[in-house]
């Protein structure tokens, strides 16, 4: 009652309305820095904290002013002039309960809105995470099951919740699980296995489980969660871009097979087909045609009504399951009974449909994910090997006709650099000059001197220059005889293998101009000739009778020039014998209006005697190219004949001389017709060379005729050697007996009238020697590597047209030099002297340099130099063979940098990943031991939160070592030298092995050299803890400031090893790894150990500071 009558009801709402405004003030954040209450996290105004604001405060100043006026009454203090002083004292009373009870509540609230969207976002991760995440206990029994994991699996959450996870493992792979992985995990230790799992619909998948154990109080393992990946997909592409790489090198048949048995037995089709579209476009013809596990050759097909039709104009054509229905027009597909279809249009570099990939099944398609990259991938390289084909077929073709061309032309024509070097003629270049391929090729027209006026070819130059081309340029050439020949040349320049080269065809009007001549002053020439010539100079008409005759006549035969002008016919002077033979022979001629040469004949003198002439004579045809008559001239050699057949004659006295002769010998007698044509021959002696070079006894010859040994000789034999007999003509040839196998140098004479000799030698050996040297010249100049030639002092006597393709250097810029010409100065005075060490010895040498071009532009070569030993086993000259690698070095220095880069990133998203994803749910489920301590009975909850703050700190713990281990913060954050610091203490530790740094490096590198550093240092590190059984180590960094460079050196006093044999066999591949390292960063590794000596490892890093 005297409390009511102390406050009137005016001093209540006051009160009330100034706590409210204090509490409005509080959601300001100036207000609450100053009273110390947090600013981030805070309840905003609500009902709520109103209605449970004003009872507490009712309820609190109520208790307080019954005591502060229980106390003020009994003590007298409360009265007028107290009452300002008791109204301030409740009045901050009020205000600091309230508060109290306010921070209470919505510290509450936070924690349970923390708590709130914590659940919320776990949920979200755990249905959306792309992985598959299986919770399941020691008897691997699931209890988590997300989205994900039915997505891979194919088990629903509730068709697997209970279920042994161990059903999702092919059975043949369970035993090893539960008996490896198991054995880690109970141990504390995440895991990280691969392995191959069963589908709910029985589909056999490659799975990457990613396995952490959850322990108890006690530190057992009580639960494991499981981040599980399908890697099925990845493993196939990545096989099939293997299969591409190792098809490189096949044949093209071979190529299209191997591709079609890739495709069906790895996408599971019954009929795989690469085709190639006809040129009516309608119709394809497959390369290759898999079909139930053998290849079917050359089949035909029609796109029409087909799924194949479809295919051109998309990327990739899927038809999962009922193909026939789809396309019933295609009975193929029935006969296949065909399911399914895919199928991947083949393009050239021009956007063109060439061909197609066609896949078809005998079930339905029911996963198509490794269809689309494998086709992509398969269809890219099918497309190129096709193009490749095509061109190189087109390219053939064009080249042969090109050649026949060339070699058919009438006309002479040649092939020539710029600088006038020939680089090939054809026969009619020879017909015109006489100068034979062997004679011109790799020398200039200057060389061969053949431009009778050099001005000429300074003409034709500039012409060339000029407009690049020259039609109808007349000039004199010489032939190699000596002679002159007047010719009209059209040249062009034209480009082969992106090189300028003269083309010219040449005409020989030679005969033309003389003709021309011969109508100016024919009569007073002929005349002036026919007069001083020794020869007997006639003419005859087209019956062959005489209308000129020189004075000459009368000396030889006997009659004057008029005596047989208009009166006697050629014939009418032979010898009566032969007549009708050598009659048959000009008429022959004359038919045919052919000139001859050297027509041996016997004439009868006005005075009976035989007097032997040598003729030749040419037809005289007038405009219409009609014969009227031949002009000529015989020379007497009837002293000449004697002298033949005196020498012929001595032929017995000289036989025991051709009895012991190496040259094979046989004399022949030619058979003739009653038309005195020859139709066979025999034998009428051979000498022992002939038995010893042919193998035939001539016992087994001598008597017999050419028609009983050989019945199917070619008749142009006996024609040739009949001329030989009959006319005394001598012919050389060199020939090729199939039947024995040898090449043989053939001299064939006239010892008699009607016979005739054969002398041959076996020039086989020869022959093939020319053949090994023409053949090895041109694979060396047309070689893909280069090849250098040197003395034994090291001088280049030979390069060929690669090494200048390369290097840029010419021939004549490095005849005489030494190699060192290309020394870039980065291959070192050891390797050098390592090389000469071995070649000089007799031995070959195998290495890589690294050389610098003319350019001064760095290249890499793989060479094998090889030393040249003669039959006396001397050293004469040193090959080398070398290949420029530059891009492969380049490629694999790509590569290596690539999946160094790839790994640290790799290592920290999943360090991000634990630490940022595994933290904060870890944190929630604290969260919630809190709450529960606070909202239950303490003396029990207690004791749990103890327990969960414990386990939740050692998972905490353990997850920021795991990703320490992965990418070292300390690495990132302070460089090399702090994380080798850290993991050196680390491991000093232990007292298993002391291990002493001694490092100047006191600013930060590139990344990539800082991790190379530290892994290398690590990896040696753990190869000593592991195999080396040493108690000590020292490592010394430093960095040379002046040449950028950082050196590493290590030593352990461990047990050793055999370096070489290691790397040899296979093994080590943390060596191989740090070897890989070191190369990547262009940097220099040595490292020397042996059994029972420890390791000592030098390596060289050239640096850049981090700015």
């Amino acid at each position: 009652t005297e409390l009511l009558i102390f406050f009137s009801i005016k001093d209540i709402i006051n009160i009330i309305f100034l706590v409210l405004i204090s509490d409005l003030s509080l959601s300001l954040p100036s207000i609450r820095r100053l009273v110390g209450l947090d600013i981030k996290y805070f309840m905003k105004f609500n009902h709520r904290i109103i209605r449970i604001t004003v009872v507490l405060c009712i309820i609190l100043w109520v208790v307080f002013l019954g005591i502060s006026f229980s106390l003020f009454h009994n003590h007298n203090i409360l009265n007028d002039e107290n009452s300002a002083i008791t109204l301030i004292v409740i009045f901050l009373g009020g205000i600091i309960s309230s508060r109290i009870i306010i921070h209470y509540t919505e510290m509450q609230l936070i924690a349970s809105n923390r708590l709130s969207e914590s659940e919320k976002y776990l949920k979200m991760q755990f249905e959306k995470m792309p992985n598959a995440f299986i919770l399941w206990d020691k008897n691997f029994r699931v209890k988590k099951w997300n989205p994900s994991a039915e997505k891979i699996f194919g088990y629903t959450e509730s068709e697997i919740i209970g279920k042994s996870a161990l059903e999702t493992i092919v059975p043949e792979n369970q035993n090893t699980i539960v008996s490896e992985v198991w054995s880690k995990l109970i141990k504390n230790k995440a895991e990280v296995i691969t392995n191959d799992n069963i589908t709910k619909d029985g589909r056999v998948i490659t799975c990457e489980w990613s396995n952490n154990p959850i322990t108890d109080k006690n530190g057992e393992v009580t639960e494991v969660i499981s981040m599980v990946q399908d890697i099925t997909v990845r493993n196939k592409i990545e096989a099939c871009l293997q299969f591409v790489a190792l098809q490189e090198w096949e044949k093209e048949n071979d190529f299209f097979e191997s591709t079609t048995k890739y495709i069906g037995k790895t996408l599971n089709f019954d009929y795989v087909l690469i085709s190639i579209i006809n040129e009516n476009s309608k119709q394809v013809n497959t390369l290759s045609y898999y079909a139930g596990g053998r290849i079917i050759p050359n089949v035909t097909y029609n796109l029409e009504g087909s799924p194949c039709e479809n295919v051109f104009g998309k990327n990739l054509c899927i038809y999962p399951n009922q193909i026939q229905k789809l396309f019933p027009n295609d009975i193929a597909l029935t006969k296949m009974n065909a399911q399914s279809y895919a199928g991947h249009p083949l393009w050239d570099s021009n956007g063109k449909p060439i061909g197609l990939i066609a896949c078809i099944s005998k079930q339905p398609i029911v996963h198509d994910e490794l269809i689309k990259p494998i086709l992509f991938i398969l269809s890219s390289r099918v497309s190129s090997e096709m193009v490749r084909i095509k061109t190189q077929k087109a390219l053939i073709e064009s080249e042969e006709k090109y050649r026949l061309s060339f070699i058919t032309s009438p006309d002479s024509v040649n092939l020539n650099s710029l600088d006038g070097t020939y680089i090939d003629i054809n026969e009619g270049f020879t017909r015109l000059t006489g100068y034979s391929k062997a004679d011109v090729i790799g020398k200039t027209s200057l060389e061969i001197n053949i431009w009778n006026n050099p001005t000429d070819r300074d003409l034709l130059i500039k012409g060339l220059k000029e407009k690049g081309f020259v039609d109808n340029f007349e000039a004199k050439f010489k032939c190699k005889d000596g002679s002159l020949r007047t010719a009209l040349m059209s040249a062009r320049i034209i480009n082969i293998n992106q090189e300028p080269c003269i083309l010219s065809i040449t005409r020989d009007i030679t005969d033309r101009k003389l003709a021309e001549e011969k109508l100016r002053a024919s009569e007073e020439r002929f005349k002036a000739v026919s007069e001083s010539a020794e020869e007997w100079i006639w003419e005859t008409n087209a019956e062959g009778l005489y209308t000129y005759s020189n004075d000459i006549v009368e000396k030889i035969l006997g009659y004057k020039p008029e005596e047989i002008v208009g009166k006697m016919h050629f014939y009418d002077l032979f010898d009566e014998e032969l007549r009708e033979h050598y009659k048959n022979i000009a008429n022959e001629a004359f038919a045919l209006k052919v000139g001859f040469k050297d027509f041996i004949n016997y004439n009868t003198h006005k005075n009976g005697s035989k007097v032997i002439l040598r003729t030749s004579g040419n037809p005289i045809l007038n405009n219409e190219g009609k014969l009227i008559g031949y002009r000529g001239a015989d020379a007497d050699i009837t002293l000449q004949k004697q002298t033949e057949i005196e020498l012929k004659e001595s032929e017995e006295k000289y036989r025991l001389l051709f009895e012991n002769m190496t040259t094979g010998f046989a004399l022949h007698e030619i058979i003739c017709d009653e038309n005195n044509k020859p139709i066979d021959y025999k034998y009428l002696a051979a000498n022992p060379a002939f038995e010893k070079l042919t193998g035939i006894p001539s016992s087994s010859v001598i008597g017999k005729s050419i028609k009983e040994l050989l019945p199917n000789i070619e008749p142009y034999w006996i024609e040739t050697f009949g001329k030989v007999a009959l006319l005394g003509e001598s012919i050389t040839y060199e020939n090729y007996s199939s039947d024995i196998g040898k090449y043989f140098d053939t001299w064939v004479f006239a010892p008699r009238r009607g016979q005739f000799a054969v002398v041959f030698n076996d020039i086989t050996a020869r022959k093939k020697a020319e053949q090994s040297i023409k053949q090895l010249s041109i694979a060396i100049e047309q070689s893909p590597v280069s090849v250098v030639i040197t003395d034994t002092s090291g001088r280049i006597e030979y390069i060929n047209p690669k090494f200048t393709e390369v290097t840029g250097y010419q021939l004549d810029e490095v005849i005489g030099k030494n190699p060192r010409v290309l020394k870039s100065g980065q291959t070192s005075k050891e390797e050098y002297d390592n090389l000469w060490k071995s070649i000089k010895s007799g031995k070959e040498w195998r290495g890589e340099f690294c050389n610098i071009k003319k350019n001064k532009q760095r290249f890499w070569e793989s060479a094998v130099i090889s030393p040249i030993i003669n039959d006396n086993g001397e050293i004469t000259h040193y090959v080398g063979v070398k290949e420029d690698i530059t891009e492969k070095k380049e490629y694999e220095k790509k590569i290596l940098n690539s999946i160094i880069e790839a790994e640290e990133r790799e290592r920290n998203r999943f360090s991000r990943e634990l630490h940022d994803g595994i933290g904060p749910l870890l944190s929630t489920i604290k969260l919630y031991f809190q709450w529960l301590a606070e909202s239950s009975d303490k003396d029990d909850k207690s004791t749990i939160i103890e327990k969960g703050e414990k386990n939740i700190n050692d998972a905490i713990e353990t997850i920021r070592e795991i990703s320490n281990n992965l990418s070292p913060r300390t690495l990132n954050s302070f460089g090399v030298n702090a994380a080798l610091r850290n993991f050196i203490d680390s491991i000093n530790k232990t007292q298993k092995l002391q291990i002493n740094l001694i490092s100047n490096i006191d600013v930060r590198f590139d990344e990539k050299i800082e991790i190379i550093l530290y892994r290398v240092s690590t990896e040696l590190i753990n190869n000593t803890l592991k195999y080396a059984k040493a108690s000590k180590v020292s490592i010394n960094l430093f960095y040379n400031t002046e040449k950028n460079i950082v050196n590493l050196n290590y030593y352990d006093n461990g047990m050793g090893f055999n370096f070489e044999e290691t790397m040899h066999a296979g093994k080590g591949l943390g060596l191989q790894n740090i070897v890989q390292r070191i190369n990547s960063a262009n940097g220099k590794l040595n490292l020397t150990s042996s059994l029972g000596n420890g390791i000592f490892v030098e390596i060289e890093l050239p640096v850049e500071v981090k700015k």
